[in-house]
């Protein structure tokens, strides 16, 4: 008798109390996730400037050791100035994370120079102390090359190739030749405050962290 009478008063929950339980679930997910989305592109674009930095270094040792000339693409590094080669620096990483290299060439056929960059996914503290140049050209009041070719002791500047079956961040494959002193990167002129992913400048890409020498 006992136990009939304590089922008799169990009460479920209404089709109404269910939806708003699970609406403010879905609420408080969305809360919740916007910020973890943002940590984890900040942690990636930090990984990605760190393995820059450490390239960035790795080529002037490499200059240093020859007559202060670049390698062809990034894995002649390896494995005397880098043990390994950072994941976004290989040939099979996605385009959008991938560390884009293209050395300078003389008329000589010696790198004289290079431009290396990777576009990052938020903004960046980085991006405000970066080099935000393009290509090579004569250097003027208001130029944006990466290297000066009127300093050039092998006349004509070209650029190579750079990483083994690099793409562009957003426009197909890295031009080379002629057409690369003025369209490697495309990056625009961004800031530590630039709304990455907006196209400033008929860009195809912002939020570039980029190193040359």
């Amino acid at each position: 008798m006992s136990n009939t009478i304590m089922k008799k008063g169990l009460r479920g929950f209404t089709l109404i109390e269910l939806l708003v339980v699970i609406a403010i679930i879905g609420l408080l997910s969305t809360v919740i996730a916007a910020p973890i989305t943002q940590a984890r592109k900040k942690g990636r674009d930090g990984k990605k400037v760190a393995d820059m930095r450490e390239i960035n270094s790795a080529l002037q040792q490499f200059a240093d050791d020859n007559a202060g000339t670049y390698p062809d693409d990034l894995t002649g590094l390896v494995p005397r100035y880098l043990s390994t080669l950072p994941t976004n620096a290989a040939a099979a990483a996605l385009a959008k994370d991938k560390y884009m290299y293209v050395p300078y060439i003389d008329s000589l056929g010696r790198n004289v120079g290079y431009h290396l960059g990777v576009k990052l996914e938020a903004t960046n503290l980085a991006l405000g102390d970066d080099r935000d140049c393009t290509g090579a050209g004569t250097i003027s009041a208001n130029a944006k090359w990466c290297i000066d070719t009127s300093v050039s002791q092998g006349g004509t500047v070209t650029a190579g190739v750079g990483n083994v079956g690099s793409t562009g961040f957003a426009n197909g494959d890295l031009p080379t030749g002629t057409s690369a002193l003025t369209n490697d990167f495309l990056g625009g002129m961004d800031t530590a405050t630039t709304n990455c992913g907006a196209a400033i400048s008929g860009s195809a890409a912002v939020c570039v962290y980029d190193l040359t020498n």
